[in-house]
């Protein structure tokens, strides 16, 4: 009797390794995963900034959709943050794009894409959606980061 209890005893014990096992190996791929998709976005945003800074116009846009499709590559798999981040990233990118739009001179574009700004950042739930609002908040952002760029 005594030896079938150890050999029990074993076995449970061996089953909850087995299990620790799993959950530690899984949490640790769900941490890996979310890493990499930090390092992916933080790539993404160094890139775009350093375009918007440094580009002209045509770049810009091309920089912009590609950061549009590169938030929809996200929401494809999950992504590291909420489907609400996401949201409003589309919704100052577009803004930007606006920006653009209207710098080259195309005031059709321009209103498109900001309502389309407005359409995400509705989605994303915010207090405000005020076209002329947005654009405000998307150019104090732009001047910060150039204003934090030339402090260094």
């Amino acid at each position: 009797m005594r030896i079938i209890l150890r050999i029990l005893s074993y076995v449970l014990l061996t089953v909850v390794a087995f299990l620790a096992g799993i959950y530690v190996t899984s949490e640790m791929h769900r941490q890996k995963d979310f890493l990499e998709g930090m390092g992916e976005i933080e790539h993404e945003g160094a890139l775009i900034e350093f375009i918007l800074d440094t580009a002209d116009d045509n770049s810009q846009v091309a920089a912009l959709k590609s950061h549009l499709a590169f938030i929809d590559h996200q929401d494809s798999k999950g992504g590291s943050f909420g489907s609400n981040t996401r949201m409003g990233d589309r919704a100052f990118t577009y803004v930007r794009l606006s920006a653009v739009a209207a710098r080259q001179g195309d005031p059709v574009q321009s209103n498109e894409y900001l309502g389309k700004a407005v359409k995400f950042c509705q989605e994303a739930k915010w207090r405000t959606c005020d076209p002329d609002e947005l654009t405000k908040v998307v150019a104090r952002i732009d001047m910060n980061r150039t204003l934090a760029r030339d402090h260094k």
